[in-house]
């Protein structure tokens, strides 16, 4: 083709060929920038309620473990034992403690800031879960974004009106809403 048949196949082309006006390229960035938000918006939550899964499954874990500890020590005929758990740490009652547990300590400034995380605290004898993702977490009382579980006495057991077993239950401190 020569250099003539180039300029008029150029020139052929049509108002329908020319490209992006400047409007058009702002809409379409303005579409591209809602959809990037919405995404970003939508992983957000979603990491949020992945963490709250795996949170509500360690504590499924240490439920089981508590219940199985419970099992052998009837099985076993010690059941003046059961009351031992009251209080007690439940991430011994596991195999292996998970990667986030930060340990036995006195109190929350002991963690250092740490967020999604567990530990024991000594002092209020309380497993506590430190949210890292928490828009859809409401705070507890102290204006804090976690979830407290404790050891307690559940129902006791009694036999001719003297009670002779006390068991041991894992349950939330103070009641969470989180999403």
């Amino acid at each position: 083709m020569t250099w003539a048949g180039v300029k008029r196949s150029q020139r052929c082309r049509g108002a329908s060929q020319r490209g992006l006006t400047l409007i058009e390229f702002v809409v379409c960035l303005a579409i591209m920038s809602a959809l990037v938000g919405f995404t970003l918006n939508r992983s957000r939550d979603s990491m949020e309620l992945a963490e709250k899964a795996a949170m509500e499954t360690q504590y499924l874990a240490l439920r089981s473990a508590m219940h199985l500890r419970v099992a052998k020590l009837i099985s076993t005929g010690r059941t003046s034992e059961l009351a031992s758990f009251i209080g007690s740490n439940p991430m011994q009652w596991l195999g292996q403690e998970p990667a986030n547990y930060l340990g036995a300590v006195a109190g929350e400034t002991a963690v250092g800031g740490r967020v999604g995380a567990w530990y024991f605290d000594t002092i209020s004898a309380e497993l506590v879960y430190l949210a890292s993702r928490h828009a859809h977490l409401k705070p507890d009382s102290a204006g804090r974004y976690r979830v407290r579980y404790q050891v307690s006495p559940g129902a006791a057991v009694t036999q001719g009106g003297d009670v002779t077993t006390v068991w041991p239950v894992l349950s939330v401190v103070e009641p969470y809403q989180w999403f």
